[in-house]
């Protein structure tokens, strides 16, 4: 279906609805192809955080697609369970990893990470004990310094980039013996946040890392009990609220809570060391 688009054709949204979802080729020929529309050299790249280009990030161009927001059918509390089918109608790209230590030290002048580390240490290690007003101001940061529109993702953009076109509990499957695989986690860690996209990981479809487990990721919305399934179209959470999202689990937790649909939430100014987050970026012309 992508490979024939002809030349300067938009490509069609990736449909993960279908029973099974969808597999990786299929994945990846939606990016090859969106990254061609939009006139990009590649589906990967890095953008720099700081307007004299010493510090870069690298990105992963996440296409448009629908899919099942919640968990399968019947797995997981009710308020996981599928309500809706959420379209995301533009691309965005999306942090290959969870901001390290090093990106965040560069942009916000300090590092309050309890695992704190110097020198190589810090270009691998996520930054944690941080707030979701902290990553949002990094964002800010970012965005004044080089003119890239940084943001967090919302926590729709959030699911969909973790499940990357599955349906399952976690994106390598249902099967909690399996999490080892893909995630830091309770059962092979419990001691401290862990290299990003190390070797106990595995990227998901989309070439994501530690989108289950390592550090909790800041998302961009407000917190509601359920979800508004009025809007199924770039769905995001209230305009107003008292605590903020987080999604994905942490090194520190057991595999539910590692889960793509599972959600969990605080007050913005809260900090703990299982707490970061990931960046998104939208194509030149979008926000």
């Amino acid at each position: 279906m992508y490979e024939s688009l002809a030349p300067g054709a938009k490509p069609p949204l990736l449909d993960c609805t279908m029973d099974g979802g969808l597999n990786a080729k299929t994945i990846r020929a939606a990016q090859v192809a969106w990254a061609k529309y939009l006139n990009e050299p590649g589906h990967e790249k890095a953008m720099y955080l700081d307007a004299d280009k010493k510090i870069a990030i690298e990105m992963v161009l996440i296409p448009p697609g629908k899919y099942y927001r919640g968990s399968v059918a019947g797995i997981g509390s009710d308020d996981e369970r599928p309500q809706a089918v959420i379209t995301l109608d533009q691309p965005r790209w999306v942090g290959k990893y969870e901001v390290t230590q090093k990106q965040y030290q560069a942009v916000m002048g300090k590092n309050p990470s309890s695992f704190k580390k110097e020198g190589e240490d810090a270009v691998v290690l996520p930054v944690e004990n941080v707030s979701h007003d902290d990553s949002v101001q990094f964002a800010r940061k970012a965005t004044e310094a080089t003119g890239t529109q940084f943001r967090l993702l919302t926590e729709s953009e959030w699911e969909y980039s973790a499940r990357a076109g599955t349906r399952t509990k976690w994106y390598n499957g249902d099967d909690e013996k399996s999490v080892s695989e893909i995630a830091e986690f309770e059962k092979n860690n419990n001691e401290a946040t862990a290299k990003v996209g190390g070797k106990k990981s595995k990227a998901n479809a989309f070439g994501l890392y530690d989108m289950s487990g390592n550090v909790w990721e800041w998302c961009g919305d407000w917190y509601a009990d359920k979800y508004d399934n009025t809007t199924t179209t770039n769905s995001q959470g209230p305009t107003m609220g008292s605590l903020r999202v987080y999604r994905g689990g942490s090194w520190s937790d057991a595999a539910d809570y590692c889960r793509s649909a599972y959600r969990s939430r605080s007050t913005p100014g809260h900090r703990h060391d299982g707490l970061g987050f990931r960046v998104s970026a939208g194509p030149s012309g979008l926000n």
